[in-house]
């Protein structure tokens, strides 16, 4: 457990209303753990929305936290619905002026929804804004290790090309979701992504450098950098096939340009570790030759 103990907020009141929808499905251990940091937020102000996307009742985990937040609601579907439907059904529900997603997998730190609605108060013409994020590998028993870390300045182009703002990682005004902005529930996977790029063609977006959530990457989690390449390969026709006919020249010679700088950022790194490897190997014929001569002299 990564979480210290929250501190009290006495100013709570004046505080906007945060909603952190959190969906769930057949982990009530990784489900308490996510529920935990919700609740050991420096920021009070929180009404915690549980769907349960067709797995076993965890009602008696969510009951917990009655005492702890102001509001916890609680919807259970009785038939498998997938992220993107849960998650719309969970922004229908908020009443939050923010709304924050956090899945039974993943935790936030205790300041992350402190730091994240003081810089949406700051400033109005900002309606996203997220930190950076921590992923952590867990194997089979548990041992944990720090892995990557998700900490990309934003930059709306190359938002078109990658996603590099996991869901957990964001705070956005409700208003957003009554402007028709949806999870598309046709998409497999990328809905997360999808959704961001939605909110990006209504408003400004503000990276807070500053790691306050956790990604865990466990086998067979489906995560980016680990995942069925067969499944991500789908699924990226069908984001670029529905959002292409959307994009301007200058769009696409902006995401050209991107593609153009990746290749050549690939081979330089394929270049430096071939040279390394050649490097370490001139080590290791040094290292004989030198080896040798010692022998030749012992024996002279």
């Amino acid at each position: 457990m990564l979480i210290p103990q929250a501190e009290s907020n006495d100013t709570m009141a004046n505080d906007p209303l945060v909603s952190v929808i959190t969906r769930t499905l057949n982990r009530p251990e990784m489900l308490r753990e996510a529920l935990e940091s919700v609740a050991a937020q420096t920021y009070k102000n929180i009404e915690l929305v549980v769907i349960n996307d067709g797995g076993r009742d965890v009602s008696d985990i969510v009951k917990h936290y009655k005492e702890k937040l102001i509001t916890v609601r609680y919807i259970h579907l009785e038939a498998n619905r997938g992220l993107s439907a849960a998650g719309n059904i969970g922004m229908e529900s908020a009443t939050g002026k923010y709304i924050n997603f956090l899945d039974d997998d993943d935790w936030f730190h205790p300041e992350h929804i402190s730091g994240l609605v003081e810089t949406l108060e700051a400033d109005e013409e900002v309606g996203v804004a997220y930190s950076a994020v921590q992923c952590i590998r867990e194997d089979s028993s548990g041992n944990r290790e720090p892995s990557y870390v998700f900490m990309t300045p934003f930059d709306a182009t190359l938002l078109l090309v990658q996603n590099y703002i996991p869901v957990h990682a964001a705070l956005f005004r409700r208003e957003y979701i009554t402007d028709r902005c949806r999870f598309d529930e046709s998409l497999d996977t990328y809905d997360d992504w999808d959704f961001w790029v939605q909110l990006s063609n209504k408003t400004q977006f503000k990276f807070v450098d500053k790691i306050t959530a956790y990604y865990r990457i466990t086998q067979g989690s489906g995560f980016g950098l680990d995942g069925d390449e067969v499944r991500i390969r789908n699924s990226l026709e069908i984001f670029y096939n529905k959002w292409r006919k959307h994009w301007t020249n200058k769009q696409l010679v902006d995401i050209t340009n991107y593609a153009k700088q990746f290749n050549e950022k690939t081979s330089l790194q394929k270049q430096l570790k071939q040279n390394i490897s050649t490097i370490e190997q001139l080590h290791n014929d040094i290292a004989k030759l030198k080896a040798s001569n010692a022998k030749l002299k012992e024996s002279s």
